[in-house]
């Protein structure tokens, strides 16, 4: 009768582990999405720092793809201020919304959920901890730690 128990607890357990680890890898993604928002915007703005001491008159190049086009300098300072603000709306909303939209673009979607994966994460931990400590074939298991993430 120990057997069946064993095999439905060893189930139960690669697939709460299996949860964890994809858990684990979905808000390494959405914190390495911030992290790189991050460097976008700091860009933009030490950019648009430098080109702001330049004379009015100024005109400079901007770079797309392989060429170069010529722009005046409120141009170039309005597309880094867009760039900047878009930035930090995205970087707003993988911050604060826990719920994922599914009509949004997969980048903003797979960022949108990493609250929620924080949140899930040491849940999913619990209970594995949890079965591993309710086995009986489990002797002198620790007992689940609690964590306060």
């Amino acid at each position: 009768m120990a057997a069946p128990v064993d095999l439905e607890l060893k189930k139960a357990f690669t697939e709460l582990q299996a949860k964890v680890i994809d858990t684990q890898q979905k808000v390494k993604l959405a914190d390495i999405q911030i992290e790189q928002l991050n460097r976008t915007k700091k860009h933009a703005h030490l950019t648009d720092t430098e080109i702001m001491t330049l004379v009015d008159e100024t005109n400079m190049y901007e770079g797309v793809g392989r060429m170069f086009i010529l722009q005046s300098k409120e141009a170039i300072h309005n597309q880094l201020l867009e760039k900047q603000k878009i930035a930090e709306e995205k970087i707003k909303e993988l911050e604060a919304c826990p719920v994922p939209k599914p009509h949004s673009k997969p980048l903003v979607w797979a960022s949108l959920v990493a609250q929620w994966l924080r949140i899930r994460l040491p849940t999913q931990e619990t209970r594995v901890q949890t079965l591993v400590w309710e086995d009986p074939t489990c002797h002198g298991a620790p007992k689940p730690v609690r964590h306060n993430y």
